[in-house]
């Protein structure tokens, strides 16, 4: 899907999908919740870090070909 509202549900799918699953490692009691939080946080610098290495030099690499 190309379109905003085609993204904007695809990426409400994935959040609600990726917060269930941590909320039911908390519910089966495999996880505490510090654990499932942390968990988010690291996905959430790892993603980061990806898009802002991909900004800075997508543009150069996509130059080169």
């Amino acid at each position: 899907t190309n379109t905003r509202a085609g993204k904007l549900f695809i990426s409400a799918i994935a959040f609600l999908l990726i917060f269930l699953i941590g909320m039911s490692r908390i519910v089966l009691h495999v996880h505490y919740p510090s654990d499932v939080i942390g968990g988010y946080a690291l996905g959430y610098i790892w993603v980061y870090f990806w898009i802002v290495l991909y900004q800075n030099y997508g543009k150069v690499l996509n130059r080169k070909k």
